[in-house]
């Protein structure tokens, strides 16, 4: 008897924004144009596979049911939903215009970004282009703020900003079976170490559809060659009276402090409504630094005193584009975290931002680039 392995890395995984909430979009096919085919356009490249997990009731046990023989009743199936992770790279095509809103135009990750809470803003300049120059900047600005409104268009209900858009999702296995799940919301983890991929860990919610056959999709990725993963270099980080004499980035984790909760709803078919988000801890950046300098540091210090800056930025430079992190009254959360890195000293160190009533949005995303006219 022959026996073989299936590669993870021939499944793949498909995205879609929904254009109606509480209504499945086959992620797999193309816009509706009276063909009906398969395509995969929808395609977008993970590391590694995802991972399906059941929330909720699951399989019931009763062996809280009487029954003359001992032991317990058959089991049965309660609410279900679906708790889904994947880590994918950061894509991005720095040659489109700024709007995140066109599916798969500037990122093949766009139906992820449209599906997080942010608040969305762009910046152009020159404004008003009269006679604008080549390249025209532009800056899409990401804000971690604590308002929810799920809807299926950007702007609807008077929330342009933070209009959440849930998508559905479709896991692939290569001859094996095919996951589904729709009303999808999510949350990001972004880092990066020196010279090495920049990472996203995507945290999803979605409800339950059954897991039927592989209808083995073909890919297409879209933009591959315009979408390579961003590397993390180039580099700055920027502080005020807090972080003296800090050399050698060589860490960054950058953390929303949202949370993603359940919200159970006996009405839906399988028990769960749509997911929540609610930014219920600190935005933080975790980063590791080298200390070169042999004076006292006053990070120490600083943690002690619960001293609060003016600001705090990293960056990741890529070519005349740039991705910036930024936090408002950044605080440390912890004490810092002596390490060595390749045998020299460094400190890990962990910043939050501080919401005020004049900085409400205290932690940012921005992506600023540089496309042609």
């Amino acid at each position: 008897m022959s026996q073989f392995l299936l590669a993870s890395n021939t499944s793949a995984v498909f995205v879609r924004t929904q254009s109606q909430l509480g209504s499945f979009a086959d992620a797999t096919n193309e816009e509706a144009d009276g063909s009906g085919e398969d395509t995969g356009i929808y395609a977008i490249r993970t590391v590694g596979a995802p991972k399906f997990a059941v929330r909720g009731a699951s399989i019931i046990q009763r062996t809280d049911t009487m029954t003359p023989f001992g032991g317990g009743q058959a089991a049965v199936t309660g609410g279900l939903g679906w708790d889904i992770t994947f880590q994918t790279e950061f894509f991005w095509d720095f040659s489109q215009e700024s709007d995140i809103t066109i599916p798969r135009a500037l990122s093949q990750l766009s139906a992820l970004w449209l599906a997080s809470p942010w608040n969305l803003s762009v910046v152009t300049f020159p404004d008003p282009p009269e006679d604008p120059p080549e390249p025209v900047s532009s800056n899409l600005v990401f804000g971690v703020q604590p308002f929810f409104f799920a809807d299926t268009v950007r702007g609807s209900g008077g929330n342009p900003e933070y209009t959440v858009q849930p998508f559905s999702i479709v896991y692939e296995e290569s001859q094996g079976k095919r996951f589904e799940s729709f009303d999808c919301i999510c949350i990001p983890k972004i880092s990066w170490e020196f010279g090495q991929r920049v990472m996203i860990d995507w945290t999803v919610k979605g409800k339950w559809r059954p897991v039927i056959d592989s209808l083995s999709i073909v890919p297409e990725y879209i933009a591959s060659g315009t979408q390579p993963p961003l590397i993390g270099q180039s580099s700055t980080l920027t502080m005020s009276t807090l972080l003296d004499n800090a050399n050698a980035l060589s860490k960054v984790s950058f953390e929303t402090g949202w949370a993603l909760s359940d919200v159970s709803d006996a009405r839906q078919t399988y028990g769960f409504g749509l997911g929540f988000v609610a930014l219920t801890g600190y935005p933080t950046v975790d980063i590791e630094v080298a200390e070169y300098n042999s004076t006292l540091q006053p990070d120490w210090v600083q943690a002690q005193n619960n001293q609060i800056s003016a600001a705090f930025q990293v960056s990741i430079g890529i070519g005349d584009n740039t991705i910036w992190f930024d936090l408002a009254n950044p605080q440390l959360m912890a004490f810092p975290s002596p390490t060595d890195t390749n045998g020299y000293r460094a400190a890990g160190l962990k910043f939050g931002g501080i919401p005020t009533a004049t900085t409400p949005i205290v932690a940012t995303m921005s992506i600023s680039y540089q496309y042609p006219d």
